[in-house]
């Protein structure tokens, strides 16, 4: 066997599921449904930090969501001062516009050292291939903003 050859085959076998039966048997399933990983596996976080976030940078930070997706958790902070976000979600051929609110109230991100994060939403669901906005509509920070967003994939 050629040495590449036994590189492919056991690339091959790694991406398999392999499947114990009652007789003993074990077969090999290719392919690994999303829904089949446990959650921690399918757990994903996206950053969002800007520099000086003013009102006006409604919409300018967005993370890509390439599958569909739960938001779980959203949580931030500032280096100074306050700043109060939401999320929209919007299309990927729309990416400039769409304001329905994800979070059922604006998040309120500061630097005083305690948790900032909400895990109620108006909508959590992300549809594959969309884009989710950061929404600033309250500022009074000079510093830097930080949107941790954590989400399922489906």
């Amino acid at each position: 066997m050629k040495p590449h050859t036994r590189l492919f085959l056991a690339l091959t076998i790694f991406f398999c599921i392999p499947t114990i039966h009652s007789h003993g048997q074990i077969t090999r399933t290719p392919g690994i449904a999303t829904t089949d990983l446990p959650t921690s596996t399918r757990t994903r976080l996206a950053t969002l930090t800007i520099e000086d976030p003013a009102v006006g940078d409604d919409g300018v930070l967005q993370a890509k969501f390439p599958n569909a997706s739960t938001i779980t958790r959203v949580s931030c902070s500032t280096s100074s001062g306050t700043v109060d976000i939401n999320l929209y979600e919007r299309a990927e051929s729309a990416a400039n516009s769409g304001t329905t609110s994800m979070l059922t109230d604006n998040l309120t991100c500061n630097n005083d050292g305690t948790a900032d994060a909400t895990t109620i939403f108006t909508d959590a669901s992300v549809a594959a291939n969309s884009v989710v906005a950061l929404g600033i509509k309250v500022d009074s920070s000079t510093g830097v903003l930080r949107v941790y967003i954590h989400y399922t994939v489906r």
